[in-house]
């Protein structure tokens, strides 16, 4: 991770630590246009966080993410937020994230 990747996750983390994930979509991507984070480095944030079981920052990271990714991309950013959404018990919000990936 870079400084500015650093910086931005440090400033999401009490967005999410408070729990109301879908301003913290919100408030990502706003702080992503801030500070020039591209949607591809969103999603390998949203992967690292996956990695690592920080399944309220993948499903954030990874639904900013399609906001501004195409194609493949975004189709993965979508499976991303659905299975983090899964993992999280948003099983609603899991299964239509995995049909928009489809």
């Amino acid at each position: 991770m870079s400084d500015k990747t650093d910086a931005f996750l440090e400033k999401l983390a009490p967005c999410i630590e408070r729990g109301d994930l879908e301003a913290c979509v919100e408030e990502a991507a706003r702080l992503a246009e801030d500070r020039g984070i591209s949607g591809e480095e969103l999603l390998d944030l949203s992967s690292e966080a996956y990695s690592s079981c920080l399944f309220k920052s993948v499903y954030v990271l990874s639904l900013v993410a399609t906001h501004v990714l195409e194609g493949a991309q975004k189709a993965r950013a979508y499976y991303n937020a659905g299975l983090a959404a899964n993992q999280i018990g948003k099983l609603e919000n899991s299964e239509d994230n995995y049909k928009k990936a489809i």
